[in-house]
């Protein structure tokens, strides 16, 4: 009985350990095809992407008082990817990541709001009509 108590316990502590728990629950369950499916990004696409975005989501989810959002910055980040790639009312999104609908509609409208200036500013060039 201790060996399968302490088999569930390593699972457990392993599973509660990962910064990224949504990632890493897609991930592990179909690889980047999995990813790619949600987000339309292979794991190295979606890093680079939030390489560029990191320290502004993380200091947008750690500043301030009050309570904290128990989902990481990166999670709530591809979160944000798969709402952009599967067009779907927020119920229907919430229920993929086990939310309510107004709570989540809240957490992607924040990514958006962070991360919107900076995507746009690093990838949208704007083009000039002289040469």
């Amino acid at each position: 009985m201790s060996q399968v108590y302490h088999a569930h316990s390593q699972h457990v502590e392993e599973a509660d350990d990962s910064p990224t728990p949504v990632i890493d629950s897609f991930f592990s369950q179909g690889g980047n095809a999995s990813l790619s499916t949600m987000t339309n990004f292979t794991l190295s696409e979606f890093e680079s992407i939030w390489a560029i975005v990191e320290s502004a989501m993380v200091t947008t989810w750690t500043m301030g008082r009050g309570r904290k959002s128990m989902t990481s910055p990166k999670d709530a980040f591809f979160m944000a990817m798969s709402v952009l790639k599967h067009c779907n009312a927020w119920d229907k999104h919430a229920l993929d990541y086990k939310m309510k609908a107004p709570t989540f509609e809240k957490m992607i409208h924040r990514v958006f709001d962070t991360v919107e200036p900076i995507l746009y500013e690093h990838f949208v060039k704007p083009i000039s009509m002289t040469r």
